[in-house]
């Protein structure tokens, strides 16, 4: 098959998923001492593997949710791009201060099932995950960092502060209604992603009483990097049947793969080993956003095999803004967050979620890439109460997925239909 060519086209629409994975936290009523399972040795490994593999599939399907209802929010060939990581730090923050019902939605929201308690939960497993990605290591590509403001009205209950303080989040008490509060916030975003996302909010958030804000930033050059002498000027085709000119980088070697009849996908390492990047295209022509979903499985990275082949891939640069309450909606968020008492363990006051935004930047070249997702959820106040050889030039629109083998997240995931475009 060494003379065939297996073009790409994709679509990428970012939404503060990152190429990003999904965190998910709950600390419902939990001490501090919960916030850590004592596990030790071979068996705590075998534990935090099953978690891993369970974290990877609720990822996954969170971002086959959004990637569905947003393709058929902007229509077909737009570019998706979601972060479900940063998407779920950010909820897994609220949850601490939750009601019952607003816990269930969330962990429904971030792909767990059942009513689960206790320090065996999958969401207590999360925080203990996302508090790991936490830590301050200059050796790691990938930072995470969470803050959650509360307006001063709202008299944050103690209990709830140290809670979340204990789960590794900065906490602040501002007034959110005028300049000085969104700088406070957006600064935090700018700080934390590295400048790739300067601000997050662009007003201050009418009658304000919690903002929960994620950021994270990934920065890691490929295992091999791509020659950069081999980079050309070719058609990227789009879904409408136009083409536009892109820098389509190229790498040989051996790669992992997986193909079926119509679509075929090759897994590319960082440098740091844990995180790879899978990117899916078909064979021949172009094919919307929901087409590629099928196949979403395969983005974990399973039933690929080693080969020669030779990878194209188009140079990208993407920055993304995404409103994600009505898509959040839809996932079954509506009903929970509508109630009075949603967050009755942070505040006496009622208030809902009002906002749900998140921003997405990803840079792809020939030496790696470069990813940072925002998410900020607000809330207002409520009156009281199979060959040998492969050639891959993805030249058209394609799936794509930045995974944590370790872990489970996916920091980043999307649809690139059209690489020089960003929203």
């Amino acid at each position: 098959m060494s003379d065939r060519l297996l073009r790409w086209r994709c679509s990428v629409r970012m939404l503060s998923t990152a190429i990003a994975g999904c965190f998910a936290i709950i600390l419902s009523n939990a001490s501090a001492a919960d916030l850590r399972i004592p596990i030790r040795g071979e068996a705590r490994q075998a534990v935090q593997s099953d978690f891993s593999s369970k974290l990877l599939r609720a990822q996954l399907g969170l971002s086959g949710r959004l990637i569905r209802i947003l393709a058929k929010e902007i229509g077909p060939g737009e570019n998706i791009v979601v972060s479900p990581a940063s998407l779920a730090a950010t909820f897994s923050m609220l949850d601490v201060g939750s009601n019952s019902e607003m816990g269930a939605a969330i962990r429904g929201l971030l792909g767990f099932e059942g009513k689960q308690t206790g320090q065996k939960s999958d969401l207590v497993r999360l925080r203990t995950t996302l508090a790991e990605g936490l830590s301050k290591s200059n050796k790691s590509p990938l930072t995470i960092s969470n803050l959650i403001v509360f307006a001063p009205w709202s008299n944050p209950r103690p209990a709830s502060l140290a809670r979340l303080s204990a789960a590794g989040a900065d906490v602040a008490v501002r007034d959110l209604t005028g300049r000085d509060g969104i700088e406070f916030v957006n600064s935090f975003v700018s700080e934390r992603s590295k400048g790739l996302i300067p601000k997050i909010l662009e007003e201050p958030p009418n009658e304000a009483g919690i903002v929960a804000i994620n950021a994270l930033h990934f920065k890691d050059d490929w295992q091999r990097a791509f020659d950069l002498s081999r980079t050309e000027t070719r058609p990227f085709f789009k879904l409408e049947g136009s083409s536009q000119d892109v820098s389509l980088m190229s790498l040989e070697g051996s790669f992992a793969f997986r193909q079926n009849q119509r679509f075929v996908a090759a897994e590319l390492p960082y440098a740091t080993d844990r995180y790879k990047l899978v990117v899916i295209t078909t064979r021949d022509g172009p094919a919307e956003a929901v087409e590629f979903l099928e196949n979403l499985a395969w983005l974990d990275g399973r039933g690929f095999e080693a080969a020669l082949g030779e990878i194209f891939l188009p140079r990208l640069s993407l920055s993304e803004s995404s409103d994600l309450l009505q898509a959040i909606d839809s996932l079954g968020l509506r009903i929970a967050r509508q109630k009075r008492d949603s967050f009755k363990y942070f505040s006496a006051y009622p208030q809902k979620i009002s906002q749900i935004v998140q921003k997405v930047n990803l840079d792809i070249n020939e030496s790696g890439t470069e990813a940072a997702a925002a998410t900020a959820v607000s809330t207002t106040r409520e009156a009281s109460l199979g060959s040998s050889y492969l050639k891959l030039v993805i030249d058209k629109p394609f799936l794509f997925a930045l995974r944590d083998v370790k872990s489970g997240l996916i920091h980043m995931a999307g649809y690139v239909g059209q690489p020089g475009r960003s929203h």
